[in-house]
This record gives structure tokens, sequence and C-alpha cells, in this order.
């Protein structure tokens, strides 16, 4: 990556209970909580539905993010989980961020992957035994 400029793109994807969003850069603390109100953004559809969700995030671009924001990163992700996420697909995410977020995450199950087919392939599987013990 050329750029440390911080972004991340979100969106959702109704049909199939996910989230999906990019992200890459160097963040500080407001562009972290910019970052995950765009994320908040898309997942609120399944919380207001008080729906199960997924995210498939493509941390191509991504770096180790500062010490002083894991915090916030690992306090995002308890705060997902208890609206609703269930599994996070993670894509091409180099092996330094890899190890960071199995930290942070907590509860929440990710998985790591260097395949988009693979990435829904293992959503998909969840979300088919969430709909089988509904």
């Amino acid at each position: 990556m050329d750029d440390l400029a911080p972004r991340i793109d979100a969106s959702s994807d109704l049909a199939r209970g996910l989230v999906r969003f990019s992200a890459g850069g160097l963040f500080d603390e407001d562009e972290l909580q910019a970052g995950a109100a765009k994320i908040g953004a898309a997942a609120a559809p399944f919380v207001s539905a008080k729906r199960p969700w997924s995210v498939l995030a493509d941390y191509t671009d991504a770096i180790v993010q500062p010490r002083h924001l894991t915090d916030t990163i690992s306090e995002s992700f308890e705060m997902a989980r208890k609206m609703g996420l269930q599994r996070v697909a993670v894509l091409n995410a180099p092996a330094l961020v890899q190890m960071q977020y199995k930290r942070l995450v907590g509860t929440v199950e990710i998985g790591f992957f260097e395949s988009k087919i693979d990435a829904m392939a293992w959503l998909d599987d969840e979300q088919d035994a969430a709909s089988a013990s509904a």
C-alpha cells in the first residue's frame, strides 16, 4: 500500500445478511470512529430487524493499527456481537493484521481467507446452520 490515508467503505447485502466493507490505511481515534459509523450504518437494517448478520471484510490494504486503538477496535467487535454479529470473514489480511485481529475479536468467530469464494462459503455455512436451528 502506497498511501497510508485511512479509508473504510461499507455496504449492506440484505439478501445474505451481510455487511461488506474494505479498510486500509493508518487510523487515528476520530477516523476509526468515523469508519465504525459507516460499518454501523451498513449493519443498521439487520440490527433494527433483530436479524443476525455477518461481515465480509477486505483487508488487502490494511496495516496493523496503533496500540492505543486496540481497545476501541475490541469494544466495537463486542458491541457488534451484542447487536447480532455472528461471523467475520477477512480477505487478504497481512499476517501481522491477522495476529492483531485474532486478539481483538473476543468471542466473535473470525476466519481469514485468500479467496472470496472460500470466505463466502464459510459465511454461508453459518447462515445455513442459523436457518436450521431457527
